[in-house]
């Protein structure tokens, strides 16, 4: 959505910004007291176009932290001008979890503001060397320069306990662990590696760091499934990591020249970007790609994988029939276009996605990276209020606050990239479409030779104001892909008397889900509340399970909050009793586990359900249904203050469900952007020859008013659209929307 219309919502929640503005200053020191993060959304507000720093070296001694200042001298900080380096420290583990490191030491304005603190152009230091008495510095310069050099330490391959990796997830690591190898070479012998060190001789790898070769192809094959070669040459700090190993700037290397050859031993190999480099650019002359799928292909082979695509679509897809499209044309149509002789493994994909983008399943597609490329956007794209706003990818800043809107690239309009960069989204939802358009423009290179533009050299940018007012710039490629991450960043707090949960996935955790019912009991005696999921894309249904209960009455009937069917196998039983959807929390109404007043609420859902679309009978599996109680949680208790809940284009899946189950609920409005809409239940299937691993939708899912969710997701009782400003931090227009309607 390009635009948003104007409402009263957003005319209200301007002329309540000083005043929550305001509140908010107050509110900072009794939100410290009571255990809550003070990180109040609209308070961190950039002053300076460059990040700085007043520590020129940064490191972890014991749980406390140590700096330079301005010699090889490390003191350990107490105190940063109001600051004890252990609130610091606790407040960007409980903000910013695995990332804490690089924002402490890489965006330490950024959280300082967060904290309710001003930094000046100087700060007060409070140090001490060993145990001697404290030392104060005061009027410390914040620079630059000094805050480069730790940005720069945190690039280098130090050792991994220096910057948490541990913590990080396995997306997370992937984006952020250094990108360095041992091994300018490496391919597979049989069961073995092999590798070239220094030069290119052939070396079979025995072990690395102490791991046996064996062990690091195991373990990367279990993790990573297909994209295990794609881990282990590209990533191999992030595989060693997650192997409970820390590697360092250097590895230990245990080698043989042949099988009977005595092993020889190789101390303190550089681990260096130029190296991972060249398997980089080797993975993609080979005949495997990114994703573990074989990258040529004779013509015999596309069309077997056509053919197998086309079967699958025929008889495992649940979306297959829901309109009208002429599969086998599309299949023919790729094929066209793929030509009769040999092509790139990659090119099948985009085709594939292609033709399942017609059917307008978000869930499906090849999985993996499909438009992989060697250079990206160097920046970030997002719609809000007034157009698509471009970014700084660490979120520190707009591209241009004066003009926020990218209109051009490389002088075509901005609709004709789109368009390109649309072809292989699913034709949902038309805020799925564009938000997902939008994130495909980071894949540079395919899109210029798409659009007949050279692939070397600058971009040139195009932005505007508010008014169209231009100006263009002149930027650099990025060499890693951008990552959007979670946002908006926060944790459970309260904002004055309003209660605020953030949640920004759908986890299945137990201590996850339980830190929801401690964020609940915290919020008894509020004025309000609000849930805040926007950008989640989805997990579990657990969550949902847990928090609905809450605005249930104790007398309260079961709540139907989906229903469902599974798209069946061939010689598969439509009326199997235990059904085919559990793992979704889906039970067909015969189903021995239901309790009497979930029988009396699926007998009501379905006298009432009356479905968009009519699954082909005996396509499919008899109906299953979600069914929220109040016994699903026995820590609940009937919250009876209103609430408000977060959503926008980025909410998908599971937190579709999320939102359809509140939506209509007694004193529950929602408010925001629409979701994207889906809740497909992908399932994977390998394509013969490719070995492309192809997800499919294996169920319709509907709300109770037999809408469906995907291709239309849940739409808010109150639109407000973001405003530019909202994406980097510097204000949050839906949240002051949400307070302004709660006090």
């Amino acid at each position: 959505m390009s635009k948003m219309p104007n409402n009263p919502t957003r005319s209200r929640s301007r002329l309540a910004a000083s005043v929550l503005a305001l509140a908010r200053r107050l509110a900072v020191a009794s939100l410290l007291a009571l255990g809550f993060g003070a990180q109040l959304p609209g308070d961190a507000r950039q002053t300076s176009e460059e990040p700085v720093s007043p520590f020129r070296a940064m490191r972890e001694a014991g749980g406390a932290l140590e700096v330079q200042i301005d010699d090889d001298t490390w003191y350990r900080l107490e105190r940063l001008d109001t600051i004890t380096a252990a609130e610091l420290v606790a407040f960007a583990k409980n903000e910013f979890g695995a990332r804490w490191w690089k924002r402490v030491t890489e965006d330490l304005v950024f959280v300082c503001r967060r904290m309710g603190h001003e930094p000046g152009v100087a700060v007060d230091l409070v140090l001490r060397v060993g145990d001697a008495a404290p030392i104060t510095r005061t009027q410390v310069p914040m620079t630059a320069a000094n805050r480069r050099a730790l940005w720069l330490a945190n690039k280098a391959p130090a050792p991994v306990a220096a910057r948490d990796l541990r913590g990080m997830s396995k997306r997370q690591l992937i984006a952020d662990a250094p990108r360095v190898s041992p091994f300018r070479a490496m391919r597979e012998a049989g069961a073995s590696l092999e590798v070239q060190v220094d030069d290119e001789t052939w070396y079979r790898l025995d072990q690395l760091n102490g791991v046996a070769a064996a062990d690091l192809v195991a373990f990367a094959r279990a993790e990573f499934g297909e994209a295990w070669w794609k881990r282990i040459t590209e990533d191999l700090v992030a595989v060693l990591v997650l192997m409970g190993k820390e590697p360092g700037p250097t590895a230990d290397l245990v080698l043989r020249a042949g099988d009977t050859s005595a092993p020889i031993t190789r101390l303190a190999v550089p681990m260096t970007e130029a190296k991972r480099r060249a398997l980089w650019q080797a993975n993609r002359s080979a005949d495997r790609d990114e994703r573990g799928a074989t990258r040529r292909l004779d013509a015999s082979a596309v069309a077997a994988d056509l053919a197998e695509l086309g079967r699958l679509l025929d008889e495992r897809f649940a979306y297959r029939h829901r309109r009208p499209v002429d599969a086998k044309a599309l299949l023919a149509g790729a094929k066209q276009r793929l030509g009769g002789g040999a092509v790139d493994g990659r090119q099948l994909a985009i085709e594939v996605d292609r033709v399942l983008a017609a059917f307008g399943d978000g869930h499906a597609g090849v999985r993996g990276d499909v438009l992989a490329d060697e250079r990206f956007l160097p920046f970030l794209v997002a719609d809000a209020h007034g157009g698509a706003v471009a970014f700084a990818t660490d979120r520190s800043r707009l591209l241009d606050p004066e003009h926020p809107f990218l209109v051009e690239l490389d002088g075509r309009p901005l609709s004709a990239w789109l368009d390109v960069a649309a072809t292989v989204v699913a034709d949902g939802s038309p805020q799925l479409r564009r938000a997902r358009a939008l994130r495909n423009l980071r894949y540079l290179d395919t899109l210029r030779a798409t659009l007949g533009i050279e692939r070397t050299g600058p971009l040139t940018i195009t932005l505007a104001d508010a008014a169209g007012a231009r100006v263009r710039r002149t930027v650099e490629p990025a060499q890693r892909k951008p990552i959007y991450g979670s946002w908006p960043l926060g944790t459970h707090r309260l904002l004055g008397d309003v209660g605020y949960l953030r949640l920004a996935s759908m986890d299945d955790d137990p201590r996850f889900l339980d830190g929801l019912d401690a964020a609940m009991q915290r919020c008894k005696g509020t004025r309000g509340l609000i849930l805040d999921v926007r950008g989640n894309g989805g997990g579990s249904r657990a969550a949902l399970r847990r928090l609905f209960p809450y605005f249930m009455r104790d007398d309260a009937p079961a709540h139907v909050a989906n229903i469902a069917a599974y798209r069946l196998a061939p010689g598969d039983d439509p009326h199997r009793p235990d059904g085919y959807l559990a793992d979704r929390v889906l039970h067909p109404a015969q189903w021995q586990g239901w309790d009497g007043a979930a029988r009396s609420a699926i007998a009501a859902a379905e006298r009432r359900f009356r479905p968009e679309w009519q699954p082909p009978a005996g396509d499919f599996s008899d109906w299953h249904f979600f069914v929220l109680q109040r016994g699903d949680n026995a820590k609940a208790w009937h919250y009876t203050q209103p609430v408000v809940v977060l959503l926008d284009e980025g909410c998908f899946s599971a937190t579709d469900i999320f939102l359809g189950a509140f939506a209509g609920w007694p004193d529950v409005t929602l408010l925001g952007t629409p979701s994207s809409g889906g809740s497909a239940r992908a399932e994977t299937f390998v394509l013969p020859s490719s070995r492309l691993a192809v997800r499919l939708a294996s169920m319709a899912s509907f709300r109770p008013s037999g809408k469906l969710y995907d291709g239309n997701g849940i739409t808010p009782d109150v639109i407000v659209a973001r405003e530019a400003g909202d994406l980097v931090g510097t204000g949050d227009a839906q949240l002051d929307a949400a307070l302004a309607r709660l006090r």
